[in-house]
């Protein structure tokens, strides 16, 4: 399915996947006709990803970092002394966000040696 939403010039796609997870994403197309195309290789590169087990979307660094980050912290707090988890709290929030930042982690052409 291909719409508009009502503040953007931009059209949006929504498709259902094989295990039943709705997809919404933009096409990033202006023009109705260039949308479609761009919505059919948006839905035919999520089929494909999901046949080999990848993440149907590319998630940012900074977003997985973030989760991470809460992570850490939760162990921290239960555990209520000084160990390593504070070490690697701050080398990720001081070191890797800065640097990685906003890059997509499975971005197809990467050749980044762990990332993708």
């Amino acid at each position: 399915m291909v719409y508009r939403r009502t503040r953007s010039l931009k059209f949006q796609c929504r498709f259902k996947l094989a295990d039943g997870t709705w997809v919404r994403q933009s096409t990033g197309r202006a023009t109705l006709e260039h949308a479609i195309a761009s919505a059919c290789d948006l839905y035919d590169e999520a089929r494909y990803r999901q046949r080999l087990g990848l993440a149907h979307r590319a998630h940012s660094f900074a977003h997985l970092a973030a989760i991470c980050c809460r992570d850490l912290r939760q162990q921290i707090d239960a555990r209520g002394t000084k160990s390593a988890l504070n070490d690697y709290l701050s080398c990720i929030e001081r070191y890797f966000v800065p640097y990685f930042g906003e890059r997509q982690l499975n971005r197809p052409g990467y050749r980044g040696g762990w990332l993708g």
